[in-house]
């Protein structure tokens, strides 16, 4: 291993300044061969597994990655050595503290003798970053889930069977998991209807299909057991209702009753293979999601229900406007001319101007005085039903906005715009920051490599004023040896500067330290011999005044 370090740090200047940049950072910094094996850990990483009491020299960096990612990490050895990429970006989960984490992994080949022998790497804690932009695009999925249901229910309110199909299969999206329903129970009649999807068999994918059982088969009342008394006496039940069932063959049963006036009408059946993890939110989308399956059934069932579910429409509708307001970004909903229809709470503090007042304006007319682009995309979204995205500058403020400009479907036609306006200003100064810390890095190499080879010529220079001052012994004149002083006297200027070059380009902290002025104008002497004889510098410096 010390052999393998030594190729890797040749240069004892760059040895210094790239353990002293490694070990000061807080994120985990290491080298290993091309099976995983680690081979160097900086400070941070050999703290943690001195903790653990873990001999990291004797470590696979593979063993601590999610199974499910080591073939990620293997990937990405495998593609570096083979491929000789320059550098590799991926995430994978990392057990830390007895938890598995979120790593962001940048790594590239090391070289020698132009052939690769080592990979090394950065692995920084991205979890909370993670979870976050995974939860919103979570939240985004289901909006966009719930909205398209609602419109295929109110476009096929006749259909009960073919709402009920399409409904599964979004409960299926949604969940990412098996998914079935039960509906028209005919307790009299002993039978029900029932439609399947992706599920309840072996089968991985099939086609929806209805089939009729009687309600004492083992089958039904497997998974009815549980649920017969809130069948019987809907009243003991607040619905919708989620209920966990444990199954043989199955590790986890969702089963949600879906209600109106206190009388069920429809079972959704939601079966997993795996345990299902849903967050509150996720939980109060989903019940969302079955009420609105339910209020599709009811609608196309009686006059009695649809009259009731007028309330679960307009619920469901408060749910949409309690997210449409609370999104931190501006939404602006305009018709296909172009006239405001709707703005949400954000649009006034991003765009400074009340939601209220925007209404009934044409955003072309608006648009004039922040994003002349928008009159210019607008058309484009209606002839090619895509979204854009571009960035815009507040004039007011001068505050920097990513605008994007999507079409609102009503079945297959384009029925309204959709403007969201996201301040972006933030993350454009960290990115700025970001990318003057990576030229003051590349500064911090550059300086490495020059200053090792010009301290070599400051080395000889020093070396040659030694034999020269040797070989002209006690024959030197006063005139050479002040020559030869100036010239030390230089050499250890540049040597000074090149250090001083180097703790800039490390951002390290700098030490100050008072300093007698009267030494630094004194170096002013050796400028003597720059000059012409017709100049001359004077200057008079009280000894006992520093």
């Amino acid at each position: 291993m010390e052999n393998v370090l030594k190729e890797i740090f040749k240069a004892e200047d760059f040895e210094s300044l790239y353990r002293s940049i490694v070990d000061n950072s807080a994120d985990f910094i290491y080298i290993c061969d091309f099976d995983g094996n680690a081979i160097y850990l900086n400070r941070a990483a050999r703290e943690y597994f001195r903790q653990k009491g873990i001999d990291w020299r004797k470590f696979n960096l593979l063993s601590i990655i999610h199974p499910d990612d080591i073939p990620i990490a293997r990937e990405s050895l495998k593609v570096e050595r083979e491929e000789k990429q320059g550098g590799n970006l991926y995430v994978v989960r990392v057990k830390i503290d007895d938890e598995y984490r979120y790593y962001q992994i940048n790594s590239m080949v090391i070289y020698r003798d132009g052939e690769p022998f080592a990979v090394q790497g950065i692995a920084r804690d991205v979890g909370d970053l993670y979870r976050s932009q995974q939860e919103l695009k979570e939240r985004s999925r289901e909006l966009r889930l719930l909205n398209r249901l609602s419109d295929f229910v109110m476009n096929n309110l006749g259909e009960p069977d073919k709402i009920i199909s399409k409904a599964i299969d979004y409960v299926h999206h949604f969940l990412n998991c098996c998914a079935g329903a039960i509906y028209r129970v005919d307790w009299m009649g002993n039978s029900a209807t029932a439609v399947k999807r992706y599920g309840f068999t072996k089968k991985l994918f099939g086609q929806i299909e209805q089939i009729k059982f009687g309600v004492n088969s083992s089958w039904f009342r497997e998974l009815m057991d549980k649920s017969v008394l809130l069948i019987k006496n809907p009243a003991r039940a607040d619905f919708p209702h989620i209920d966990v069932l444990q199954r043989a063959g199955y590790s986890n049963f969702l089963l949600a009753l879906a209600a109106h006036n206190k009388i069920p009408y429809a079972i959704i059946l939601v079966a997993s293979r795996e345990k299902i993890e849903l967050s509150s939110d996720k939980m109060r989308a989903f019940k969302a999601m079955i009420k609105q399956i339910g209020t599709g059934i009811a609608l196309s069932t009686t006059h009695y229900e649809l009259v009731n579910s007028r309330d679960s429409l307009r619920m469901a509708n408060q749910l949409w406007e309690g997210t449409f307001d609370v999104v931190k970004d501006a939404i602006i909903i305009s018709d296909r001319d172009g006239n405001i229809i709707r703005a949400n709470r954000s649009t006034a503090r991003i765009l400074g101007i009340e939601n209220k007042e925007l209404v009934g304006k044409n955003v072309f007319e608006y648009a004039l005085n922040w994003c002349t682009k928008c009159e210019e995309i607008f058309p484009k979204v209606l002839a090619t039903g895509e979204s854009y995205d571009f960035e815009v500058r507040l004039p007011s403020s001068g505050r920097h906005l990513l605008v994007t400009i999507s079409p609102i479907y009503r079945g297959t036609d384009i029925d309204k715009v959709l403007l969201v306006v996201k301040d972006v200003t933030e993350l454009r100064r960290m990115w700025e920051e970001l990318a003057q810390t990576q030229k003051l890095e590349s500064i911090g190499f550059l300086a490495s490599g020059i200053s090792h080879n010009f301290n070599n010529v400051l080395m000889s220079i020093m070396g040659n004023l030694y034999q020269l001052e040797s070989a002209l012994g006690d024959h030197i004149s006063p005139v050479v040896k002040e020559i030869l002083n100036s010239i030390e006297n230089a050499v250890d200027d540049a040597s000074e500067t090149i250090k001083q070059l180097l703790l800039f380009a490390r951002a390290g902290e700098f030490k100050r330290q008072k300093f007698d002025t009267s030494t630094l104008l004194k170096e002013i002497e050796f400028l003597r011999k720059a000059f012409p004889s017709n100049i001359k510098i004077n200057f008079h410096i009280l000894t006992d005044n520093p």
